[in-house]
């Protein structure tokens, strides 16, 4: 029976160390959800649940995990994070983070405009998402490491990284419930939640990067004790509470009317010049303009072609990216005969090293003018 029942902890362990890391799992940011629900107005509750058209509060909290290979969302990525070297404190620069796109969505709800449907959606799914990750802390954590993906450790005989042990070990381990989080809300001063509930994402950048110390600190050879994990369960639960709180709060704030949306035409309506592209990162739009210079990189694993359009690369206002298996649907090679063509991409706006693109998958998303 005592082998039996070892097998089957093993097997649980393993199964909690191997599976895909996404920010705090998915009870992580259902816990998050639930918490804000029980905290918002109800005429609010109504006006979120409007511009998520149809998603529940939890289906809200983790769309941008559930989406992460869909290949029409791939510039999310790098919105889940941002690492920055080991004492240096936030600053706010340009590209693709967390703070860089709760930042926009904050911009966008306080304009009390949003310019169609899809976008309000958006904007409302990312805080949803995002503010549970800026409130797990390897989320703002070390450059170095990839915010712990690659700081190796131990437990009870079997390798990961710290990443996941926060993203989701801790949560299934320790137990951590809405139950457990609601307990520790309810027995907080209200003038603390108050205080809590302050939208300022610097201040919470700055908490959660100041548990990093703790975290870190786990003992000889990087093997993690029970005791590191007893530990850390509070410091879990008052995040997880903390973002629920800080999320009603938005929530609060931004929806206390519906949000008015203007009568932008649909997508493929939406024509815009290349460069305005950079205008619309997010978007599902056409962008129309001449390709300047093309290349195809056929050594390269996932035999991408880019087309220019603008000015010459580096120069590029924006570039069209296909990649081999959407390549291979073309009757032509795209490189050859899209060149000084004025043609028209219709597709959702990513941004790339802070240059606009957009991945075409099909050969009909691409109109030669």
């Amino acid at each position: 029976m005592k082998k039996i029942l070892k097998i089957s902890y093993v097997l649980v362990l393993l199964v909690c160390l191997t599976t895909k890391a996404n920010a705090y799992s998915s009870p992580g940011h259902w816990i998050i959800a639930k918490i804000a629900f029980d905290r918002l107005d109800p005429a609010v509750r109504s006006n979120v649940l409007q511009a998520l058209d149809g998603m529940s509060f939890e289906q809200a909290s983790t769309w941008m995990d559930d989406v992460r290979q869909d290949k029409n969302y791939t510039y999310l990525r790098s919105w889940h994070y941002i690492n920055i070297p080991a004492g240096e404190s936030y600053k706010p620069t340009e590209g693709d983070n967390l703070m860089n796109a709760l930042h926009r969505a904050f911009d966008d709800f306080r304009s009390g405009v949003a310019v169609n449907e899809e976008q309000l959606k958006l904007n409302t799914l990312l805080v949803f998402h995002l503010i549970g990750d800026l409130h797990q802390p390897l989320h703002v954590g070390y450059a170095d490491d990839r915010g712990g993906n690659d700081y190796q450790v131990n437990i009870n005989g079997y390798g990961t990284n710290l990443h996941k042990v926060w993203d989701e070990y801790l949560i299934s381990k320790q137990k951590v419930t809405y139950e457990s989080c609601t307990a520790l809300l309810n027995g907080l001063p209200e003038q603390d939640v108050k205080t809590i509930a302050q939208t300022d994402m610097v201040a919470w950048w700055n908490e959660s990067r100041a548990l990093l110390g703790d975290i870190y600190n786990i003992g000889g050879e990087h093997k993690m004790s029970d005791d590191y994990l007893v530990r850390m369960k509070p410091v879990v639960e008052m995040q997880l509470v903390k973002a629920g709180v800080r999320l009603a709060g938005v929530l609060n704030e931004f929806f206390k009317e519906p949000i008015a949306v203007t009568s932008t035409p649909p997508a493929e309506k939406r024509v815009i010049e290349d460069a305005d592209a950079i205008n619309h990162v997010g978007e599902k739009v056409t962008v129309c303009g001449k390709v300047y210079t093309t290349r195809f990189l056929d050594y390269s694993a996932k035999k991408p072609t880019f087309l220019n359009l603008g000015a010459a690369y580096p120069n590029q206002t924006f570039t069209i990216v296909i990649y081999g298996p959407s390549r291979e649907k073309f009757s032509y090679q795209p490189e050859e005969r899209l060149k000084n063509q004025n043609v028209c991409v219709t597709g959702r706006v990513q941004l790339y090293k802070n240059k606009p693109q957009i991945i075409l998958n099909e050969p009909e998303q691409l109109k030669i003018q």
